[in-house]
């Protein structure tokens, strides 16, 4: 249950989101595109793919997850920098992160939810933060 909260925080938050430091003034990244979303449902779904097809093996699936989050650095930088402008996901898109994570959270459940080599690659997804008071 933990894997799936995280994933769904990742996830959801990565292109959603939160509320703003009260104490960070910065330009607001620009509001994210349908060809954005579109890209990151599409990460999302291939790191889905990635848990699927490699349950049965912790340490690939540890380097393919590392290896997606590496090639789609600029999509995640981009994901992250949205975290706190306030934006959030359409209601169907949010809908389908769930559904692609429960997906995911019951492959990786197999075997690897507590492989440490997976943890720290999933670690390296873009977080939701507390706001700072």
């Amino acid at each position: 249950m933990k894997l799936m909260r995280m994933f769904c925080i990742a996830a959801v938050l990565a292109l959603g989101g939160s509320v703003a430091s009260a104490d960070k003034v910065a330009a607001p990244p620009a509001a994210p595109t349908d060809a954005d979303l579109q890209a990151f449902l599409k990460f999302f779904d291939g790191l889905a793919d990635i848990v699927v097809a490699d349950k049965a093996d912790c340490g690939k699936m540890a380097t393919d997850v590392n290896k997606a989050i590496d090639d789609n650095k600029a999509l995640l930088d981009k994901a992250k920098a949205m975290q706190g402008s306030g934006k959030q996901m359409p209601a169907e898109a949010k809908q389908h992160v769930m559904e692609t994570s429960k997906r995911m959270t019951g492959a990786m459940m197999e075997k690897c939810s507590n492989d440490a080599g997976v943890k720290a690659a999933f670690e390296r997804l873009p977080r939701h933060a507390p706001p700072k008071h």
